[in-house]
């Protein structure tokens, strides 16, 4: 079964491109060589938006402001949400879809996060205050828009045909990265963190892996407030590659707006045994 990301936002705030332009495009291929399927350079290169992928387009893996360049037939193929941390550049969408899908919705959109970000939300986002408790309402149709999943690291879930795996990072709030996989291809996408241990873990338990998803938030000249904020500079990032016991292709995200090109060219730098790039907005993967 092959996998299909579309990237809808990987910045670390919204922003014009400016002088920040994609590069044009590359093959992805597997341990035999074998090419995977082409990373093709969008066309949403106004603006930066921040982080949301499109899994196989049924499937959201966070939900930051990135959704917005979905049209609303897309936004109703959406069944099913996963959600690293409770940080409003990776939820915010939740709630505009839920008042964008409320009066049509037939299924409610199942959100699997943990249980201290279901929380989290449920308190400081979905309170009747900040925003309607749309995990209460139910619209004409009789059906709520939307349904928190506890989801925890004990056990992969499956959904839709691939199997999910949380895994525990380090950030200034209770958060996770996942494991994707189709069973014949996966990636990995760390969420926001700082230096850690089990991540990599996680990931070097599988025999491969396809595509790994890493954020980088500040440059070198930032590693302070990259230390406080618990991101990843290219320095602590670099670091951890070298957990990394299986060859993969490396993506970066999470770029504090302004500095992508220096992030890159540090991190280059430290790193020159792997490929590293950047996502971009709109562009689309096919592992398979």
């Amino acid at each position: 079964m092959s996998i299909q990301l579309r990237i809808l936002g990987a910045s670390g705030g919204t922003t014009t491109h400016g002088g920040w332009k994609p590069l044009p495009f590359a093959w992805l291929k597997g341990s035999s060589g074998r090419a995977m399927g082409m990373v093709v350079a969008g066309g949403s290169g106004h603006r930066l938006e921040t982080t949301s992928f499109l899994v196989n387009e049924t499937i959201l893996l966070d939900a930051g402001t990135g959704v917005g360049i979905l049209s609303l037939n897309e936004l109703q193929q959406i069944r099913h949400i996963l959600i690293t941390h409770s940080h409003l550049d990776h939820v915010a969408s939740i709630a505009f879809m839920a008042d964008s899908l409320f009066e049509t919705t037939t299924t409610p959109i199942l959100v699997h996060t943990s249980e201290e970000t279901i929380a989290a939300l449920k308190t400081h986002l979905f309170n009747n205050i900040l925003w309607p408790d749309f995990t209460t309402l139910v619209n004409p149709l009789g059906i709520k828009v939307i349904e928190f999943v506890p989801f925890s690291s004990d056990a992969p879930i499956t959904i839709d045909g691939l199997s999910i795996e949380m895994i525990p990072v380090s950030h200034t709030v209770p958060a996770v990265g996942y494991r994707i996989e189709s069973g014949t291809h996966s990636f990995a996408y760390t969420g926001d963190t700082m230096t850690n241990d089990t991540f990599w873990e996680a990931i070097n338990r599988h025999q491969k892996l396809d595509m790994l998803i890493t954020e980088c938030a500040f440059p070198v000249e930032m590693k302070e407030i990259a230390a406080l904020s618990k991101h990843y500079d290219p320095d602590t990032l670099a670091a951890d590659l070298n957990k990394l016991e299986i060859k993969t292709k490396v993506f970066l995200t999470h770029f504090k707006p302004g500095k992508e090109e220096t992030i890159l060219n540090d991190l280059r730098e430290r790193v020159r045994d792997i490929r590293i790039n950047p996502l971009m907005q709109d562009d689309t993967y096919q592992l398979k």
